[in-house]
């Protein structure tokens, strides 16, 4: 009859135990420390590259996780595309650049898909279209969608980050020679953040200069002179030209270092692009070009 109560004791004790080790145990961070904190790094200036990459790495594997447990978690999934852009493109390199730009792009296009008023999908999307070099036409992109947010937003002042598609957009303006827009922009973006310096700035800088219709210059249109392109009649057998050498040739000759392979890699159109005997001549595979040596081919 005792064992009953005896495990009833024990089982009490442990619930005691666990509840108050729950209420020792602290209570989770706030989910966008990890974002604050990398994009914190990424934008200051003389941070450390491991410790910013650290930061952005810890940043993108939280989220990462997060819209694995939940894919329709659409505020992870933008703070996934906003880790991706903000922290880790600026330790990439060149190609790792533009993957990065074409996945944050992807989640935010999945995010607008699913709820077209997210403004921070819409305005990281706009600055993703705006930092990727020209030439890969993004510029309009840019444009229409910063120009989104800007009508989205409306007058609002209240938050600091609504001055950023102010200052963004007029750059944008200003790049494609729409220099009227983007003085209005950013005197309009002015007398509402007057506190943002970046908007003075500009706003000053558009009211020093001549007018704005004056800015614009007519691009210079260049002809160029017609290419004309003559196909051989290259046969198999025709007689080709050939090059040999000498043993003194070897021994003389600049830059062959008496080494008759680095002797013939000297001549024009041929090279060697191994540690071994093969010789690449115009760009042919070493298979098409025989070495014979005292009548034996080199293999």
């Amino acid at each position: 009859m005792k064992t009953p109560c005896i495990f009833l004791l024990i089982v009490a004790a442990s619930l005691r135990f666990a509840g108050r080790a729950a209420a020792q145990t602290p209570a989770p961070a706030d989910p966008a420390a990890a974002l604050h904190e990398c994009v914190r790094l990424a934008e200051a200036p003389g941070t450390d590259e491991k410790v910013g990459k650290a930061a952005a790495e810890r940043s993108e594997q939280f989220y990462r996780e997060q819209v694995k447990l939940n894919p329709n978690n659409l505020e992870a999934r933008t703070s996934l595309g906003e880790t991706l852009s903000r922290c880790r493109i600026p330790y990439a390199g060149m190609m790792q650049k533009l993957s990065l730009v074409e996945e944050s792009s992807k989640l935010f296009q999945g995010v607008l898909a699913a709820d077209s008023t997210s403004w921070e999908a819409r305005f990281m999307l706009g600055m993703n279209y705006k930092n990727v070099p020209a030439f890969l036409g993004k510029t309009d992109d840019a444009i229409e969608q910063l120009e989104h947010v800007i009508a989205q937003q409306g007058a609002r002042s209240d938050k600091p980050f609504y001055a950023l598609p102010y200052i963004h957009l007029g750059d944008l303006y200003e790049r494609t020679g729409r220099n009227a827009q983007a003085a209005a922009l950013w005197r309009r973006g002015a007398a509402l953040f007057p506190n943002e310096p970046r908007l003075r700035e500009r706003a000053a800088r558009v009211l020093s200069v001549a007018p704005a219709s004056a800015q614009y210059v007519v691009p210079q249109v260049y002809a160029l002179s017609p290419l004309t392109v003559e196909a051989s009649n290259y046969q198999l057998n025709a007689a080709r030209s050939g090059a040999s050498l000498k043993r003194l040739d070897v021994i003389t000759l600049p830059g062959g270092t008496g080494d008759m392979l680095s002797a013939l890699q000297t001549l024009p159109g041929a090279t060697r692009a191994s540690d071994g005997s093969d010789l690449y001549v115009r760009g042919g595979e070493a298979a098409e070009t025989a070495i014979i040596l005292d009548g034996g081919r080199v293999p």
